[in-house]
């Protein structure tokens, strides 16, 4: 329908795409021939974690990852070092090591300076 519109036809400067099981069709057909001519971002929902476990003989649960339902977390990587600065100020307080609350603050400051 987009195709066949004269308002919204596809160009070579507003191009279209339709995406069907793993195959990308770029329109107008023709226009994108050579393997580096389109450029595409493909962005998702990161997947739900499921964090599985069994019941021990007591009753206790104990993590067990080798479960096919089994999903971690997905983190992205630009946000790796801001949760790692913070799980170490967190650890540094519940140890009471000022050597850690340090080490985790001065490596959040860099971290910012770095974005600014």
């Amino acid at each position: 329908m987009l195709v066949n519109s004269n308002i919204t036809k596809p160009t070579a400067a507003f191009p279209s795409y339709v995406m069907s099981e793993n195959k990308l069709t770029v329109y107008p057909e023709g226009t994108f021939n050579a393997p580096t001519s389109i450029e595409c971002q493909y962005i998702r929902y990161p997947k739900i974690p499921k964090w599985t476990y069994v019941s021990l003989f007591n009753g206790s649960p104990m993590f067990d990852q080798t479960q096919s339902d089994y999903q971690d977390f997905e983190l992205p990587q630009e946000d790796a070092p801001k949760l790692i600065t913070k799980i170490l100020q967190y650890a540094g307080v519940s140890i009471r090591e000022a050597e850690v609350i340090n080490f985790a603050q001065v490596e959040e400051q860099k971290d910012k300076q770095q974005q600014a």
